[in-house]
């Protein structure tokens, strides 16, 4: 799992940083956006560059709606990450359009531990079909 490719989108230079750092350190090879149609063009125009997973802050991310559904198409899953009473965007409003949906208050380790987790599971889930 470490070295796999993971996207962070968030509007916020620090708190981007500070997770790109942690997921750095735990051996991930980190890009990070400002927002979800940077990331979705960024898809479209080097697909050969598609991350193996997305963490996204949600907060100023869901006036584009027309983004964040494009990354739906993209089927690259995501953790999205909501205030604690915010309602869920990505073209569905249930929590079930995302590979996780975590709420604030958390830490950057508790995002990082969703994300090792999930790769996780996937790459399990992976070796039992092979």
């Amino acid at each position: 799992m470490a070295g796999e490719r993971i996207w962070v989108v968030d509007i916020e230079h620090w708190p981007r940083a500070y997770l790109l750092a942690e997921l750095t350190e735990r051996g991930y090879d980190v890009t990070g956006f400002e927002t979800v149609r940077d990331a979705v063009v960024r898809m479209l125009v080097a697909p050969g560059d598609r991350p193996a997973m997305m963490v996204i802050d949600l907060h100023d991310q869901t006036s584009d709606q027309k983004a964040l559904a494009s990354l739906a198409r993209q089927e690259v899953p995501a953790v999205a990450i909501a205030g604690a009473t915010a309602v869920p965007a990505g073209g569905n409003t249930s929590a079930s359009a995302w590979a996780a949906l975590l709420r604030r208050p958390l830490t950057i380790g508790t995002i990082v531990d969703a994300v090792t987790r999930i790769l996780g599971e996937r790459a399990r889930s992976r070796g039992s079909t092979t």
